[in-house]
């Protein structure tokens, strides 16, 4: 959410629905997958990202915005 060139991306409305939306959908349709994770740091700010991830039914790991993938 913290982007310098177009702060928000991930929750910019396209067609109605936030841009997040449209990749977790295509993601999930992918057939060689168990799972979808959504990874995003533990800043107040991505809460809204968590907040689509659990609509979405899918997994949602926070952390560190330094090391998420840690």
């Amino acid at each position: 959410m913290d982007s310098t060139r177009l702060p928000g991306k991930s929750m910019k409305n396209l067609c109605g629905k936030p841009l997040l939306y449209y990749v977790i959908h295509r993601v999930k349709m992918a057939e060689t997958l168990d799972t979808v994770v959504l990874a995003t740091s533990v800043n107040p700010e991505n809460d809204v990202l968590e907040d689509l991830a659990r609509d979405l039914k899918v997994e949602i790991y926070r952390d560190s915005e330094e090391d998420v993938l840690g």
